[in-house]
């Protein structure tokens, strides 16, 4: 019996040996698949990452653009000032309203003088009007805020009547009435008409310019002579 135990284990040995080597992890083995609802769900929260990125880098570039619009879309050196409106406007580009680098007259008579001609005013009547004048890609534009207040506000595209506009469009005797500017406001862009009851576009009497300015109203400033 002594010498049968040592010969079991010789047999039994290489066995085990072998069944140890074959679950032993391998290289070679295939990978854990994903299931398609975690493909998605991986997926998914890709896109909407890439999706915040892209707003989030957009958004600094969009103030970046109305800054540019608001303090002049050139950079002047600091100190510089001008007291011509072509001057300044050749070295700012554009902007809504002169900055404190322009220290000129204002309101400008030369510019008073260019847009009553314009409109058609006898420069006669100039001492009745004031002017204003903005930046435009270099060139001089001005409006007459006399005969226009609404010169530096932006044409409004809103198609949602105002309360005002409803208002007026629900009381009696009012069908097919085209509301005037004094009801509806000088910046809509649309021509608002009473159709039962209920506020309507009829129509669009104003156009805005690239910056969003009422093209009616202004007009590029000639230097004169």
């Amino acid at each position: 019996m002594k010498k049968t135990i040592p010969l079991i284990w010789i047999f039994l040995v290489p066995f085990m040996v072998s069944a140890c080597l074959k679950n032993l992890p391998s290289e070679n083995r295939n990978p854990i698949q994903n299931t398609p609802a975690e493909e998605q769900t991986a997926s998914g929260q890709t896109a909407l990452s890439q999706t915040e990125s892209t707003v989030v880098s957009d958004q600094p570039q969009n103030q970046t653009n109305q800054m540019n619009i608001l303090l002049g879309s050139n950079t002047l050196p600091a100190g510089t000032t001008f007291d011509d409106p072509w001057d300044y406007c050749k070295a700012v580009g554009t902007i809504n309203t002169p900055g404190s680098e322009y220290i000129g007259k204002s309101p400008n008579d030369e510019v008073t003088e260019s847009v009553l001609q314009a409109m058609g005013i006898d420069l006669s009547e100039a001492s009745n009007h004031i002017t204003i004048w903005r930046c435009a890609n270099g060139q001089v534009w001005g409006c007459d805020s006399s005969s226009y207040p609404q010169c530096p506000e932006l044409v409004d595209f809103s198609t949602q009547p105002s309360e005002i506009i409803q208002n007026e469009c629900a009381k009696p005797g009012m069908e097919n009435v085209t509301l005037p500017g004094a009801v509806t406001g000088y910046t809509t862009a649309y021509e608002w008409t009473c159709k039962s009851g209920v506020p309507q576009i009829t129509g669009q009497g104003v156009t805005a310019d690239e910056f969003g300015f009422n093209a009616n109203i202004w007009f590029p400033v000639i230097r004169l002579p």
